[in-house]
Parts: C-alpha cells; sequence; structure tokens
C-alpha cells in the first residue's frame, strides 16, 4: 500500500480527509490511518478512494523500478485484499521503458458466492479465465456459464458481477492492464 500517495493525489484535488470519507463512506479517522500505512484497506475501500482520486486502483499501490523483464513467480508482487479472497499480481516490471503494467487477479469464491456485492465496471477491457468449477458471469440481463477452462471477454465499463453455483470453491483469473480501476454500476 502507498499511502502517501494517496494523500498527494488527495492534497493535489484539494480535498480534506473529511470530503473524502464522505464521497468513500468510510471515517476521516480510518482515511488518516490509510495515509499513514497503518491499516490495510480492504478491496472494496480502496477500489472506492481510487474511483474518487480518479486515479487506477493499482497505481496506489508500491512498485520499484525495474529494468528486468523478467518477474519471477517468488519475486512478484502480490497484495492480498483484507476483506476477500483476491490476490493481485504485477506481472511485468516497473520502470521507465515500461510504462504499461498488466496484473492479474486471483480469487477463490466459495459455494454459492458472488464475487462482490454490486456489479462492477472497469475502464479497461477484462478477460476472465474458469480455472476451477463452473462459474456464471453476470453482464446486463444476460447470464454467461463458464465450466472450468473456459473464458470471457468483457468490454472496459461494461458492469458485470460473477458467482459461484457450486457446492465447491471455484477460482477465477481476470488479467487486466494498468488503467484499471473500479466504478460501482448499482443492480
Amino acid at each position: 500500500m502507498n499511502g502517501a500517495k494517496i494523500r498527494q493525489l488527495r492534497l493535489a484535488k484539494g480535498m480534506t480527509l473529511q470530503e473524502l470519507a464522505r464521497q468513500t463512506q468510510t471515517t476521516a479517522g480510518y482515511l488518516s490511518q490509510l495515509e499513514r500505512d497503518l491499516v490495510d484497506p480492504s478491496l472494496s475501500t480502496l477500489r472506492k478512494v481510487a474511483q474518487v482520486l480518479n486515479t487506477p486502483l493499482f497505481s496506489l499501490v508500491d512498485s520499484q523500478d525495474d529494468a528486468v523483464r523478467i518477474v519471477r513467480s517468488g519475486k512478484r508482487q502480490k497484495i492480498a485484499f483484507a476483506d476477500s479472497n483476491v490476490i493481485l499480481e504485477v506481472l511485468t516490471p516497473k520502470s521507465e521503458s515500461t510504462p504499461e503494467e498488466v496484473f492479474v487477479l486471483t480469487f477463490a469464491l466459495g459455494a454459492q458466492k458472488w464475487s462482490n456485492d454490486e456489479r462492477v465496471s472497469h475502464n479497461v477491457d477484462e478477460c476472465f479465465y474458469a480455472q476451477k468449477g463452473e462459474l456464471e458471469v453476470l453482464i446486463g440481463d444476460a447470464t454467461y456459464f463458464l465450466h472450468e477452462g473456459d473464458s470471457i471477454y468483457i468490454r472496459a465499463n461494461t458492469p458485470h458481477n460473477i458467482y459461484n453455483p457450486g457446492p465447491e470453491t471455484a477460482v477465477g483469473i481476470s488479467a487486466l492492464s494498468s488503467g484499471f480501476f473500479v466504478s460501482v454500476a448499482r443492480p
């Protein structure tokens, strides 16, 4: 987490902690702790902060400059979010010569559970892959059924949600590029 970056962006917009708290449905005290890296945010909170500050979600996460083109799995930057089974991994090295970053989100979705409380949309295209189990992807009024090994391509700014109808945990992987931040769309 990069709390200093959140503070820098908030101040650049001329926002107080109270204004950011109101718009993200949190408290000024919590955001103060977040800016000082004293707490780890939930994925939902981080999404809201990124949206209000109009910045890609992943820009709020520390990255190290590295000219190396190979990113070994044990060395890859990984972030686990406290409120979910989502793990974010940065697949590309961060450097001046690599301005685009590619991310993968891996999640384990419990039996008969939704991936989010609300439908979400991203300002980049998303490719979702059902690695284990069966999943339903709700887009608009349509439901798309994915079996193990299937994938679906979702265009940018398309509100969607993922559901595990099965009796066991399902695992999915989403690949996105660096422009990713989430805006919540009400059902």
